[in-house]
């Protein structure tokens, strides 16, 4: 169960799920299927659909490490001499 709710949640760094970034959709829950569309809506574009998914990803991880990167340089100190 807290697997499911990690993998189904989103992170900061990509703003997507980690199974929505592996897989393009994201997983069925206890709400029930809609019966007018098809079964898995990715299909029809899923090739496309994770192309576009795995391009977006690095830019917000780059965002991500330049807003962790700025935070730590302004509070560091020096470290001691140790004699």
């Amino acid at each position: 169960m807290a697997e499911f709710a990690y993998n189904n949640s989103v992170t900061i760094g990509n703003g997507v799920s980690p199974f929505f970034a592996n897989y393009g959709f994201h997983p069925a829950t206890l709400d029930p299927p809609d019966e007018e569309g098809p079964l898995n809506p990715a299909s029809t574009v899923y090739g496309h659909w994770m192309q576009t998914v795995h391009e977006e990803s690095p830019k917000g991880l780059e965002a991500a490490q330049l807003k962790c990167n700025d935070t730590p340089i302004r509070h560091r100190r020096n470290p001691r001499r140790i004699k």
